[in-house]
């Protein structure tokens, strides 16, 4: 096991051009995803689906959701890590 610590030199984020959900309007599901209001948070895919099941969420909100579980579906995770500016 390694013990160095390494700075961080470059550090690129690509997102997406439309957010997920919104901080300010969707406390709810904020709240639920314990998200904080800025940096990055990885929020389990099961804990997106049990938002899905148990909170009552605009369409597109859901459909924001559920293109973020495949994403991370397709790229073997099982999180979906969002940032917030």
């Amino acid at each position: 096991m390694s013990v160095g610590v390494y700075r961080i030199n470059k550090l690129e984020i690509e997102h997406e051009k439309n957010s997920s959900f919104s901080l300010w309007d969707d406390n709810e599901l904020v709240s639920f995803f314990e998200v904080n209001e800025s940096g990055t948070t990885d929020v389990h895919v099961d804990l997106i689906e049990m938002a899905l099941e148990k909170l009552d969420l605009s369409q597109d909100i859901r459909e924001s959701l559920k293109a973020d579980m495949e994403f991370a579906k397709s790229k073997g995770q099982t999180y979906v890590s969002y940032i917030n500016f």
